[in-house]
């Protein structure tokens, strides 16, 4: 047998094929990418990176150097935490490339039309989403710089400080029912939050990791957006939702400044005992 040190794969990746990916490879595996996409045709079911899953890459890949994956946010919570202590685990990882994913909604990817009826969001435009599946988007899909610090830290020294290089790039799953699914006003509001980063620990330097946002071109794009849903609210277009987004936002950040747009904060890791 061929020996694989290298796998790029996107499309549609069961369980089934990542067990085979792993029990086949990963003793030589050096750099491991993945992309799954649901097959929305049939509606199999997609390959989940949990904790135990993760685990069980990190016990039959002692080789691993490079990883990209896509892993659920759950706005900080133990179960993903104990994702990042399962990235820890892998010996030999240098360079992680995480994809983190959120809904707006119940995540269509596990919703059983047949079982629970008509998705939520299969008839609400983005001026119609409900307040409270826009507060879970906000929160879930806010990441600052003090939330990427938490993650890197928390994957380098429970591990074995091999980790030189983490990407953390939001990103909002959208499906057919997904509002907004198309560029515009909705994807501006929520890339306000949705920022990325690159943190990267230099080991031969002592001190602290070095944070580099990324994306700024689209950030600052995102902003001009936020100043225009401040404006006299007579001046604004209300046809895609900026009132109730202003009024999400002051739920989480109450306006404290002229500039309150710039005034919010991810929520924090639940790093406590038990995970």
């Amino acid at each position: 047998m061929n020996i694989l040190e290298r796998l790029q794969l996107s499309g549609y990746i069961s369980p089934e094929t990542f067990n085979i990916i792993v029990h086949r490879h990963g003793e030589n595996l050096r750099t491991l990418s993945l992309v799954p996409e649901a097959d929305e045709e049939t509606r199999n079911p997609l390959i989940v990176f949990s904790g135990t899953v993760l685990q069980h890459l990190s016990s039959h890949s002692p080789r691993l150097t490079h990883l990209s994956i896509p892993i659920n946010r759950t706005r900080g919570d133990k179960n993903e935490v104990g994702l990042y202590r399962a990235l820890s685990k892998l010996p030999t990882l240098q360079h992680l490339s995480l994809r983190l994913m959120y809904t707006v909604g119940p995540d269509e990817e596990f919703w059983d039309e047949e079982k629970e009826g008509p998705h939520p969001l299969s008839k609400c435009g983005e001026a119609k989403v409900p307040f409270t599946y826009l507060k879970e988007a906000f929160s879930n899909g806010a990441m600052d710089e003090t939330l990427a610090r938490g993650i890197f830290n928390l994957i380098f020294n429970e591990g074995r400080s091999t980790l030189r290089y983490l990407r953390l790039q939001l990103s909002r799953k959208s499906t057919r029912n997904a509002p907004g699914a198309c560029p515009g006003d909705f994807g501006t509001t929520l890339r306000w939050f949705n920022r990325s980063f690159a943190c990267t620990h230099d080991v031969y330097r002592v001190g602290d990791v070095m944070i580099k946002e990324l994306g700024m071109a689209e950030v600052r794009h995102a902003e001009e957006h936020w100043k225009y849903m401040m404006e006299d609210e007579q001046a604004r277009w209300n046809d895609h939702g900026e009132d109730l987004f202003v009024e999400v936002f002051g739920s989480f950040w109450p306006k404290q400044t002229e500039e309150w747009w710039k005034e919010w904060r991810s929520l924090p890791l639940d790093v406590g005992e038990g995970v």
